[in-house]
């Protein structure tokens, strides 16, 4: 994996063998908050919503909708472990 510190203060992460993934990850977090991205996936239209409180103070600050293939996945651990669903997804399907 190659790293690299950018001017805003994160790292942008980019596996050697397959440069189809690039991780962002902020300044002063570990790795596993990192925030990966496909660069192979159709991402057809992206959305950002402002944490709340609660995950502020875990160090999460925006929370990104992305439609892919015309399903909406978003980043946010209600997402992850609620079956995939989360408030962020119900408030970017109101907005198409």
């Amino acid at each position: 994996m190659i790293s690299k510190l950018l001017s805003d203060g994160t790292t942008q992460h980019t596996f050697v063998d397959d440069a189809k993934w690039i991780g962002i990850q902020q300044p002063n977090q570990p790795m596993f908050k990192t925030k990966w991205t496909n660069l192979d996936m159709p991402v057809s239209r992206t959305w950002e919503f402002e944490a709340s409180d609660r995950s502020k103070k875990a160090g999460f600050m925006k929370w990104v909708v992305t439609m892919v293939n015309n399903k909406l996945i978003c980043d946010c651990g209600g997402y992850r472990y609620g079956g995939g669903q989360c408030k962020h997804t119900k408030l970017a399907h109101t907005e198409l």
